[in-house]
């Protein structure tokens, strides 16, 4: 653990691990492929991920991960110091895309979600709050 970290109180983590699954259902629902615990070599689609951190920026997030070749394609090319300007802006362009429309789908939802606190992770989504009831109860498919 890097110097000065803290891990949240006991009962945060359980609290947030609740509020992921409801925004796992929420985008599973939507008809977006959620992978919680995402393995970046064979999986593409909505990720959902809990920084257990005691600061401000403990909590969930969410974001979007394109088709591994095309990661793979990239980062090939920047190893190779060939950066491919035209697969980068594409990239970009698929994440801020998928990124507005994840935002969209869980406010619409009932969730608060507002721009991340954690200045490493600026390019996710973070969210702070969900729906009172869940989304079948809500809307009165239970």
């Amino acid at each position: 653990m890097p110097p000065g970290y803290q891990q949240a109180d006991p009962s945060t983590p359980e609290r947030w691990r609740r509020l992921a699954d409801q925004v796992c259902t929420h985008l599973a629902a939507a008809g977006l492929p959620v992978i919680p615990e995402m393995d970046f070599r064979v999986s593409a689609g909505a990720q959902v991920d809990i920084d257990p951190g005691g600061d401000s920026a403990g909590g969930v997030y969410v974001g979007w991960r394109a088709h591994p070749w095309l990661w793979s394609a990239f980062v090939d090319g920047a190893r190779q110091q060939h950066p491919q300007e035209t697969l980068a802006r594409h990239l970009s362009g698929l994440g801020e895309a998928m990124r507005d429309a994840i935002d969209r789908i869980l406010t619409t939802g009932g969730f608060t979600v507002g721009p991340s606190p954690n200045d490493l992770a600026q390019h996710l989504l973070y969210v702070s709050a969900g729906p009172d009831q869940p989304l079948a109860e809500r809307l009165g498919l239970d």
